[in-house]
């Protein structure tokens, strides 16, 4: 699969997730992206990182934001976070809608040296009014 079909194949998943709940025929049809990224989040962070980017650039409803965030994204910088987070930084000081995504990961599980640099990404998130940490976010 390509890294463009396995994020349209995520996108398509976490919005039949969301509107017709994970169980739906729907949802299922296309769970094997959501299980194909979490596998790449393990094994090949820096794939990972891309197609996170290609959902991201998709400009999807907030809700999938979210679900990116607290899931795919929060995922990679727990089991990689050392390894990504400059090129994380990077793109968060460069655009704005992936600073908002990265607004909505929690730090506490990610290696000590990450955490702090994800709060700090976070506050610039809030104090450039971009941050949204919606308690209705749910994973899937």
């Amino acid at each position: 699969m390509s890294d463009e079909e396995i994020a349209e194949a995520w996108l398509t998943n976490c919005r039949d997730a969301i509107q017709l709940g994970s169980d739906s025929d729907e949802a299922t049809a296309t769970f094997w992206a959501y299980s194909e990224l979490d596998r790449l989040c393990s094994t090949d962070p820096d794939r990972a990182l891309g197609i996170i980017r290609l959902i991201a650039n998709e400009k999807p409803e907030d809700r999938v934001i979210y679900n990116l965030a607290a899931g795919p994204l929060e995922d990679l910088l727990v089991r990689h976070g050392v390894r990504v987070i400059d090129r994380i930084e990077r793109l968060a000081h460069e655009d704005a809608s992936f600073l908002f995504l990265v607004s909505g990961v929690w730090p506490e599980r990610m290696p000590p040296t990450v955490q702090p640099r994800v709060h700090s990404l976070i506050a610039k998130a809030e104090s450039d009014g971009v941050a949204s940490r919606p308690e209705s976010a749910t994973k899937h």
